[in-house]
């Protein structure tokens, strides 16, 4: 495993309101960001909560405009 820092959370770990985490994600983008989410949490219909954050998150930024890259082995603590 590699470290590597963030710039951007949801507080996936904590809600389970994936608008709310999704607004709170969103307001915090600038080029360059990097997003945290977690894995393992499911909403109380047993979905994964970080699939549809992340797929809610994507699809808004993308209409913004962003496009997403995984960082170079350089960028990496």
């Amino acid at each position: 495993m590699k470290l590597i820092g963030w710039s951007a959370r949801g507080f996936d770990g904590l809600l389970y309101n994936t608008e709310a985490m999704a607004n709170r994600i969103c307001k915090s983008i600038q080029p360059g960001a990097i997003i945290l989410l977690h894995e393992g949490r499911r909403d109380r219909r047993q979905r994964p909560i970080n699939l549809i954050l992340a797929e809610t998150v994507l699809t808004r930024l993308t209409a913004e405009g962003y496009f997403f890259i995984v960082p170079d082995e350089g960028d990496f603590l």
